[in-house]
């Protein structure tokens, strides 16, 4: 590595096993809080250089074996009755923009379009994706799913009408999705500011499949700020969101759902 020409002039002075050291933090600094208390992690962690080529394999070793189990896990999660798990299209398309670009006009009626008419075959490459996704499901969980997070969080009326027809029982999508519906149908300001509409699961006409709605609010909080603060504060702050919610829905709150979503990639490493 040394005197590689191929390396620009100053990186030339570092050795090969620096780089070996470096590939193997890579993989070091994203396992997870439970794979860190592994006697191999924290043997790993506490030497920090000099790793070997067996260092690396049974890493790997360690990574390949947690990642094999993680389909029989929550397989046995869903068994239990301990978590509802939902299906995402396969391949996670955008099934709207699939669907129609026109659909995009509703989101976004702003933003330059392809110059054409649709994507050629795009309804029937959407239930594709549908269908084949609620297959692979049923392959790995022995289970049909009856939630599905469209990919994005991206749904239209046509995506929903393609859910119904899976007998898929709810989706999901987020807080703008709902304002800009409330915008565009007319729905009085003051429903729209105290969010009442938000918390109750929907049924767009004749569809059975039912519609959530992301709190945006208190899902960010989770994603973005409660992993800067005390557990205790966090977990009261929370609570205390969600009284002043059950007060503002009175009477019939038993009746509505807050929906917390959240991109794990911004959260989870952040939680122990």
């Amino acid at each position: 590595m040394r005197g590689d020409p191929a390396l620009p002039e100053h990186l030339g002075y570092l050795s090969e096993q620096y780089f070996l050291d470096l590939l193997t933090w890579y993989h070091l600094v994203w396992l997870g809080n439970s794979l860190r208390q592994m006697p191999l992690v924290r043997r790993l962690l506490t030497q920090g250089h000099e790793f070997s080529a067996a260092d690396r394999h049974e890493l790997l070793y360690l990574m390949q074996h947690c990642m094999a189990g993680l389909i029989p896990r929550y397989r046995a999660l869903a068994d239990r009755g301990q978590v509802e798990l939902s299906m995402t299209p396969y391949g996670h398309p955008i099934v709207p923009l699939l669907n129609d670009f026109a659909n995009m006009r509703d989101a976004m009626p702003d933003a330059p379009a392809p110059d054409a008419p649709g994507y050629p075959g795009g309804a029937e490459r959407a239930r594709w994706h549908l269908q084949h996704g609620v297959e692979v499901f049923e392959h790995y969980f022995r289970r049909k799913p009856t939630g599905v997070w469209l990919s994005e969080g991206g749904v239209s009326e046509d995506a929903l009408a393609q859910l119904d027809e899976l007998k898929i029982a709810w989706t999901a999508t987020g807080e703008g999705v709902w304002r800009g519906s409330c915008a565009k149908s007319g729905t009085p300001v003051d429903d729209t500011q105290f969010k009442r509409g938000l918390f109750s699961p929907t049924r767009i006409d004749s569809y059975k499949t039912r519609m959530f709605f992301r709190d945006d609010g208190l899902s960010d909080l989770i994603g973005f700020k409660y992993s800067d603060w005390h557990a205790d504060d966090a977990v009261g702050d929370f609570i205390h969101h969600l009284e002043n919610i059950a007060v503002a829905l009175g009477k019939n709150a038993n009746q509505h759902v807050v929906s917390i979503i959240l991109d794990g990639e911004n959260a989870w490493e952040y939680y122990p």
